[in-house]
């Protein structure tokens, strides 16, 4: 081969090989740490041997050696994957055998068993808030899941089969967040029940529940209820007698997985209330016309802790529709899609009712 194109080829692999090798070892590296096999490791023993095998039974050409390098590349990037899947599998599987000998051990009451595998995985799980700590799940789905495009076995299997949930459960460490999701898996795969994540607003929350005999339940093992599970439409009387200050920031509760307001469900007094934005560049009602697409925040005032408790954008009337807690005030703020009209409007919460229609009107921002 002449020297100078064995000079480009080579360079130009090495090109492919820093432009794919960076995003795929960032998606790797960080389970290192959590799994207790090593599939990065695994696999590039594998692909040495094989890289080994090859090279002893071919000529040792620098053309040779490039394909058979770039063949070799391939496989550990296919290798990787596949390991790094099987590896979660295993041990998601492993802990979900361990926690239902819990059920084995008290078949009769399934609720209490629930309880006991929130609280046994609650005693190994790291919580991280406050820490310096490197989370797994966050690195994958960080920059939009920017580095996941590089590895699409491994994005398919995070998006498609749970395998996101799974390893959060593996890594066994994170934020309220990361526990809630993690007991909402475990559980519903170990005791085959319903189970879902709910989030807070207004303080920066979120728990997990499970649905047993007709009701939901909160099972917040690490912060609101950690003794016991509180029935979900006792939830806001026992958060006033037990956790005033989450009680007073508390603004609104979402279903996780469809952004649903459960506030009622959880006894607090919810309503559903309509926000007109609507843009009046000259102080008058001739000119009006509907903010469509508007920017809508709204802040609960006097929260020293979260005060944005919601956020969307108006239809094409102007109109956004969406669930406050019947209690202390609020400071809508409007803003129309160019920038140019912004409109601030304060209410009381305790007068909302159910149907309420709040016009906020926007004026020229200068």
């Amino acid at each position: 081969m002449n020297v100078k194109i064995g000079v480009i080829k080579l360079t130009v692999f090495l090109i492919v090989v820093f432009i794919v090798g960076i995003p795929v070892l960032s998606v790797f590296l960080p389970l290192i740490e959590v799994l207790t096999i090593y599939p990065l490791l695994i696999s590039l023993i594998l692909s040495l041997l094989i890289f080994a095998y090859k090279m002893m039974k071919s000529e040792k050409s620098l053309e040779i050696i490039l394909r058979v390098a770039t063949a070799i590349l391939i496989l550990f990037w296919l290798f990787t994957q596949v390991a790094t899947i099987i590896t979660v599998e295993l041990e998601y599987h492993s802990l979900v055998n361990e926690y239902s000998q819990l059920f084995k051990e008290n078949p009769i009451d399934g609720f209490n068993s629930s309880w006991a595998v929130a609280v046994k995985y609650r005693n190994v799980f790291d919580g991280t808030y406050g820490k310096n700590e490197t989370l797994p799940n966050r690195v994958l789905t960080s920059n939009s899941g920017f580095y996941l495009g590089f590895t699409p076995l491994f994005w398919l299997y995070l998006e498609w089969f749970d395998g996101l949930e799974k390893l959060i459960v593996v890594q066994k460490k994170g934020n309220c967040g990361e526990f809630a999701i993690a007991i909402k898996t475990l559980l519903r795969d170990v005791t085959g029940l319903k189970t879902r994540v709910v989030s807070m607003e207004g303080f920066d929350h979120a728990f997990p529940e499970l649905y047993w005999n007709g009701s939901w339940w909160v099972f917040d093992a690490i912060f609101t209820t950690p003794k016991y599970p509180v029935k979900a439409e006792n939830y806001a009387e026992y958060l006033k007698e037990n956790k005033r200050n989450v009680y007073e920031c508390l603004r609104n509760l979402k279903d996780g997985e469809t952004g649903t307001s459960v506030l009622a469900e959880h006894g607090f007094e919810a309503v559903n209330v309509m926000i007109f934005a609507i843009i009046d560049p000259a102080l008058g009602n001739a000119d009006d016309k509907p903010a469509e697409n508007a920017d809508v925040e709204i802040f609960a005032l006097k929260n020293w802790y979260d005060p944005l408790v919601g956020r969307g954008k108006t239809d094409e009337e102007g109109k956004y529709q969406t669930v406050l807690r019947r209690y202390g005030d609020y400071v809508i703020v409007a803003k129309s899609s160019d920038g140019r009209f912004v409109g601030v409007l304060e209410i009381d919460g305790r007068e909302l009712s159910n149907g309420s229609e709040i016009v906020v009107r926007l004026h020229k921002y200068e």
